[in-house]
């Protein structure tokens, strides 16, 4: 009886584990979190590409100097894509939101939001 109850635990978590594998995928989302994998170096000092990172929507106004935030890029080299950079400044007054590569330390284009 205990090797039935200890093979039937298992089964359970496994099969939880390839569901919210399965929802991930589908949903791209779990609990409002969604993972991304960093395809540049750009911000090499923390994260390389390869890895993975975990973002989940805020409200910008949480946001503070120094935050690494992900974003949907207007520049015309990488129009669309998602970049995940650092804050240098936040201009809530014209809600701009100024980021940059920790690689590089140049700007990229301004995040307008709201």
């Amino acid at each position: 009886m205990k090797r039935y109850l200890k093979q039937m635990i298992i089964f359970l978590m496994i099969n939880s584990f390839i569901f919210t594998l399965c929802y991930i995928h589908i949903n791209n989302t779990l609990f409002g979190y969604k993972p991304y994998i960093v395809l540049s170096n750009s911000m090499e000092n923390i994260f390389k590409a390869g890895d993975i990172v975990v973002i989940k929507e805020i409200n910008p106004y949480k946001l503070n100097n120094g935050d690494v935030i992900s974003f949907i890029s207007e520049d015309e080299n990488s129009k669309g894509e998602i970049i995940t950079h650092k804050i240098r400044t936040i201009d809530f007054k014209n809600k701009k939101i100024i980021t940059y590569g920790t690689k590089n330390n140049i700007n990229d284009k301004r995040i307008f939001y709201g």
